[in-house]
């Protein structure tokens, strides 16, 4: 049984065609890499960030990483007024 060339790829493709299709082979991938990297509306993952070694303190109850830096901006706030006070030195 004599197998059939659906596509054509049996035989040489002809230069300026072949040039084409290297040049897309760069630059096609290149350009979803970009979209996707660049464009959030794409693909954006929610990538909460937490602190050094994953502390509570950093994280928050909602495990969270917003209510965890304003936590911790809390802190230093009342620490620095500590300070000024000279309550600590």
């Amino acid at each position: 049984m004599a197998h059939r060339d659906w596509l054509g790829l049996k035989e040489e493709l002809p230069e300026r065609l072949r040039l084409i299709l290297t040049i897309f082979s760069f630059l096609l991938p290149l350009a979803v890499w970009c979209a996707v990297s660049y464009l959030p509306f794409l693909w954006h993952p929610l990538d909460p960030r937490h602190g050094p070694g994953k502390r509570g303190i950093f994280r928050g109850r909602d495990g969270g990483a917003e209510r965890g830096v304003r936590a911790v901006s809390l802190k230093s706030a009342r620490r620095r007024r500590r300070c000024l006070r000279g309550d600590i030195g």
